[in-house]
């Protein structure tokens, strides 16, 4: 077989993630059954990832923000309820949040 043909996890784990997690988006966006489930649930997965830019502050990396692009992506693009602007601006607000929580030390 052809080596340069092969493609390999180790070489292109963060688009097989990306993707991964682009569906998992959809998924999760197509179980919100209200308005405001749909952006009670883009606020919390922002804060998720701001505590992960809390702990990730001095090492953060480009793949990262492809992996959660591709996530706010596919939960906008999936989400029947709601408006894609409104959506993004609550990850966007829960990502700060989350952050700013980590970061008076109010959570652990």
């Amino acid at each position: 077989m052809n080596k340069k043909a092969q493609i390999t996890f180790v070489d292109h784990w963060t688009d097989i993630v990306a993707l991964l997690v682009l569906v998992l988006g959809l998924v999760l966006s197509f179980i919100s059954g209200s308005l405001v489930l749909t952006y009670i649930v883009a606020f919390l997965c922002g804060m998720v990832v701001g505590r992960y830019l809390y702990h990730r502050q001095h090492r953060l990396q480009l793949r990262f923000f492809y992996i959660i692009l591709a996530f706010i992506v596919g939960f906008a693009l999936g989400a029947r309820y709601g408006n894609f602007k409104v959506i993004i601006f609550l990850f966007v607000v829960g990502a700060i949040t989350g952050n700013y929580i980590h970061k008076k030390k109010w959570l652990p």
